[in-house]
């Protein structure tokens, strides 16, 4: 399938029946839900499901809490247990509207190198448990790579993490594979392959996340859209970020939502800088 057939989608917290219209209005056809770390418990699902229904836009992902506090590698029992408990209540009350796939980010921040390996054993864990504990709503669990220490960083501990269950699958976020840790976007989609069911799409500079609407930074987006098509990926054209200013660098332009469906068309002109 051609990125051009991909559905349009975004990442937002906003589910007010008049932003979906506006969305759908622009030809924007599916959304992630992400709220922040604390106001995960006050979502309203009888009233996001209404809302998606009545302007027609799907619900095609919910981005599971991150934070410390809900941190599925801690290495205290107790803490770990809580956090994939109030996972599994999210995966069950939005399996309720319809949500079949929950991002989830492997680990938080900062991880020393003398911790790493048991973080990693417990991630495995409780990304084993939450697998088989969606599987009955028929839902996926899709782990996202992360930047700096996080766990996921690179090719190789992706491929750890979703080996702890085979039903895991892969949330790949292009702004998060940094030149520090080497691998490329073509190493990520060759290593991953069929396990990359959704994307966060943005864009930055290799150096750290940036966020940037797509086309403001230094990915070949040419190359990224042909290695997706080339797995088969057909999902939707999922951006994360881009739609307003950035909190630091205030000088890079972000997009409109009127841009989004038109810059998804000519994305593969933008070479990076």
């Amino acid at each position: 399938m051609k990125h051009t057939e991909w559905k349009t989608a975004i990442s937002t917290a906003n589910t007010s029946v008049e932003f979906l219209k506006e969305l759908a209005a622009n030809e924007i056809t599916a959304i992630e839900l992400s709220v922040s770390e604390w106001e995960y418990m006050n979502i309203d699902w009888e009233s996001v499901g209404k809302n998606a229904r009545e302007s027609g836009i799907e619900l095609w992902s919910y981005h599971l809490p991150f934070g410390d506090s809900v941190d599925i590698s801690a290495n205290e029992a107790e803490r770990r247990a809580r956090a994939v408990d109030k996972n599994k209540s999210l995966i069950k009350k939005a399996c309720g509207i319809g949500i079949k796939r929950f991002i989830i980010h492997p680990s938080y921040e900062p991880i020393c190198d003398d911790e790493r390996e048991s973080r990693m054993i417990n991630a495995r864990k409780s990304l084993k448990e939450l697998a088989e504990y969606a599987e009955p709503f028929g839902a996926v669990i899709c782990v996202e790579d992360l930047p700096r220490s996080c766990l996921g960083h690179d090719v190789a501990e992706m491929k750890r993490l979703v080996s702890a269950d085979e039903r895991l699958r892969v949330c790949f976020d292009v702004n998060h594979l940094l030149a520090v840790y080497k691998d490329t976007h073509r190493d990520f989609v060759e290593a991953l392959g069929e396990k990359i069911i959704t994307v966060h799409l943005s864009d930055y500079d290799f150096v750290d996340e940036k966020h940037y609407f797509c086309g403001n930074g230094d990915i070949n987006w040419d190359e990224l859209i042909g290695l997706l098509e080339g797995i088969g990926y057909c999902g939707p054209f999922l951006y994360e970020g881009g739609f307003a200013p950035h909190r630091v660098h205030t000088e890079v332009p972000f997009g409109k939502i009127s841009e989004a469906r038109a810059r998804q068309m000519k994305i593969r002109e933008f070479k990076g800088k």
